[in-house]
């Protein structure tokens, strides 16, 4: 079981491997009864995946892709989860008072699709929608548009070391 009915037993929602979804009920029902050893030992696991620090954010191979720092991230944490789930995330940060969730949260909303960062995403154990607020929305739009411009930059570089080696290497064959 999830829970159990003394509080030194919350120990399994740092253990157990599980959804976010069932994180994110478990921080909600404690958050409204005021349950603060669970609500502890769940944004604790929350933040496990949320907040950078060692592990599969700052440790990583600098050459990891993204996919590959959330598959290690969930792996670590033991917790699965979908890109729709930023947009609770996010949530849950705010509702919680818990800042330090909001970056890596609101970075998972930037890449899905654009009409979800708008409209929020439906919550699939309740059908309630999780919607950022206008100022989150603001700030994904704005970090969306620095993101496509360092893209750019990037393919740039990658498209001019090519261009580069390829004349490196007719130059070469010429001589």
């Amino acid at each position: 079981p999830l829970l159990h009915a003394r509080p030194h037993s919350f120990s399994s929602l740092r253990l157990a491997s599980l959804p976010f979804t069932k994180l994110a009920s478990v921080i909600r029902i404690a958050h409204k009864y005021e349950a603060d050893a669970i609500l502890d030992a769940a944004l604790s696991r929350l933040e496990s995946f949320f907040v950078p620090g060692p592990g599969h954010w700052l440790d990583a191979d600098p050459a990891a892709s993204w996919d590959a720092r959330l598959e290690t991230g969930q792996q670590q944490c033991c917790l699965t989860l979908e890109p729709e789930d930023a947009f609770a995330a996010a949530e849950l940060a705010r509702l919680t008072c818990r800042p330090r969730v909001l970056p890596v949260a609101l970075f998972l909303c930037c890449l899905c699709d654009p009409r979800l960062l708008r409209h929020g995403a439906r919550r699939a154990v309740d059908g309630k929608v999780a919607a950022l607020d206008d100022a989150d929305f603001a700030r994904c739009v704005r970090a969306g548009e620095t993101l496509r411009a360092e893209g750019r930059t990037m393919v740039h570089r990658a498209m001019g070391a090519y261009a580069e080696a390829r004349w490196a290497a007719t130059c070469k064959c010429r001589k």
